[in-house]
C-alpha cells in the first residue's frame, strides 16, 4: 500500500500572525498585551495558551512581570544592596553581608538615605539662591562669609 501523504495546515494563517505581530508588537504595557492576547483568543477562536504560544514561537512574546499582592514590582534583596551601594558610594563587596537583613530594614535604610540626599539637595538649592540674591545686591561682607575667606 502506498503512503499517502497528509498536507500540514497551519493553526494560524500569515495574515492572522502579522495581525498579532503589528497588535501584540505595539502594545507596551503588561496589561494591553493581555488585552491584545485575549481579542486574538474571541477573534481567531483559540485558546489563550495557543495564542501565547504562537507568539513565543514568532519570538515576540513577552512575559509579564511579576508582581507583589499589592501589585508592586518585586525587588530581591540583592537588588537592595545594590541600591545601598549606589547610595553611599561603596563597593557592593563592603556592603554584601546586608544582604543577611531583612528586606524591611533594607527598604527603611535606603528610603532613609533618598529622603536625607533629597534633604541636602534642596538646602544645596536655597544656599545657592541666598548666594546668588547677595551676589546681585553687591553684598561683599556676606560674599566674604559665605564664600569662606
Amino acid at each position: 500500500m502506498p503512503k499517502v501523504k497528509t498536507e500540514i495546515v497551519p493553526n494560524y494563517t500569515e495574515s492572522q500572525e502579522q495581525e498579532m505581530a503589528m497588535v501584540y508588537g505595539a502594545s507596551n504595557t503588561d496589561a494591553e498585551r493581555l488585552e491584545s492576547m485575549n481579542e486574538f483568543v474571541s477573534k481567531f477562536g483559540k485558546k489563550l495558551a495557543s495564542v501565547r504560544q504562537k507568539l513565543v514561537r514568532m519570538g515576540i512574546y513577552i512575559k509579564p512581570e511579576k508582581t507583589t499582592k499589592t501589585g508592586a514590582k518585586i525587588v530581591r534583596k540583592n537588588e537592595l544592596v545594590e541600591q545601598l551601594a549606589k547610595l553611599t558610594g561603596s563597593s557592593e563587596s563592603d556592603v554584601e553581608s546586608m544582604e543577611k537583613a531583612t528586606k524591611k530594614s533594607l527598604e527603611i535604610v535606603i528610603n532613609t538615605l533618598h529622603v536625607q540626599a533629597r534633604t541636602i539637595q534642596d538646602l544645596e538649592n536655597e544656599l545657592s539662591k541666598v548666594y546668588q540674591d547677595e551676589l546681585e545686591n553687591g553684598n561683599t561682607e556676606t560674599n566674604e562669609e559665605l564664600s569662606g575667606s
